[in-house]
């Protein structure tokens, strides 16, 4: 897993990319999230790759996971 830009002050703190899914990391959690609903995969990958607003966009938006 890639270790997230923002990783200090966002609840975030890793992520990987499938073909159709991300996963995410978070503070505090051991679990690993499977995000798989294909728009906001890709707005959640645009936002790991800036490093900045993927915990706001999880936190309002709560897209499925596995």
């Amino acid at each position: 897993m890639e270790l997230y830009g923002n990783f200090r002050v966002s609840g975030v703190t890793h992520y990987e990319f499938g073909e159709d899914y991300i996963n995410l990391k978070f503070k505090g959690k051991s679990r690993i999230y499977k995000y798989y609903v294909s728009y906001q995969v890709k707005v959640m990958k645009k936002l790991a790759l800036l490093g900045k607003g993927l915990t706001i966009y999880v936190n309002q938006e709560k897209p499925s996971f596995r």
